[in-house]
């Protein structure tokens, strides 16, 4: 089956999540006008506006046809995991690339009429920068970020190998998706 247009790279682990169908994305990109009342707030807009995190919204449909068995579980299973573990990730889709995104809706939904699969939607969310990392120039850029998706751990090798270990590449490995140190 041919996979869509739109695909997530996690960040942490440079893999890569396909999925069977993307059938709406819904772009929200919009700022947060101030308001008269609030004088304090209205300092740090840009032009009385200051940028909202963009959020893009997907509806899917994952079906194992034409995929190998377990396919839709297991894409069901890392967008959870995703979720969870508030594991950032770059959203490509036909329009715009949004980078820096956390999952932060999941709606999945299993009918009678997609036995071997669901239908549902993943918002993403753009993420805020860490306080130390904010700057008041009203840009939005994320200029640290990092994942809690993914610890480091030593392998006791003498040359030094770094071996990545989480719940979320364990899942990846036992689904076939490669996963770049």
């Amino acid at each position: 089956m041919p996979q869509s247009a739109t695909w997530l790279k996690i960040i942490s682990t440079g893999a890569e999540v396909h999925f069977s169908a993307v059938t709406r994305i819904q772009h929200n990109l919009s700022l947060k006008v101030a308001s008269e009342t609030n004088a304090a707030e209205a300092a740090d807009y840009l032009n009385g506006a200051r940028k909202q995190p963009a959020r893009v919204t997907l509806t899917l449909t994952e079906t194992d046809t034409g995929h190998p068995a377990g396919w839709a579980a297991r894409t069901a299973e890392i967008l959870e995991l995703l979720r969870s573990s508030r594991t950032l990730v770059n959203v490509y889709t036909p329009i715009r690339t949004y980078t820096n995104m956390l999952l932060s809706d999941l709606v999945i939904l299993q009918e009678e009429g997609n036995p071997l699969g669901w239908t549902g939607t993943a918002a993403f969310t753009e993420s805020a920068p860490a306080a130390s990392a904010v700057r008041n120039d009203n840009s939005s850029a994320v200029t640290h970020t990092g994942s809690r998706a993914s610890s480091t751990v030593s392998s006791g090798s003498s040359s030094g190998t770094v071996i990545y270990d989480s719940p979320l590449r364990q899942l990846l490995a036992r689904s076939g998706i490669e996963v770049f140190p």
